[in-house]
């Protein structure tokens, strides 16, 4: 995706990359939504995915994760602007 070509639904995360850096939230999200379509497909149902730009409460682990870190990490002060790409 670029800025002349904006993300869609053809876009996903490859399981490969996720995989080899262990990125496995992303990896279990991409499995999880693709079966969750090729189910819909094979009911004949629809299936509509929000997708939040982020949660907001409480967290399960004791420190941040990568996402939460990084916010708190700009409102902080720590990390500066992220590019727009």
């Amino acid at each position: 995706a670029t800025k002349v070509s904006p993300l869609n639904e053809s876009h996903w995360s490859d399981p490969e990359y996720c995989e080899d850096f262990k990125l496995w939230y992303g990896y279990a999200k991409t499995l999880g939504e693709k079966e969750a379509w090729r189910i819909a497909a094979e009911m004949k149902l629809n299936l509509v995915v929000v997708i939040p730009s982020f949660s907001v409460g409480p967290t399960l682990s004791p420190k941040p994760t990568s996402t939460p870190l990084m916010f708190l990490n700009i409102l902080k002060g720590v990390a500066g602007e992220y590019p727009n790409f």
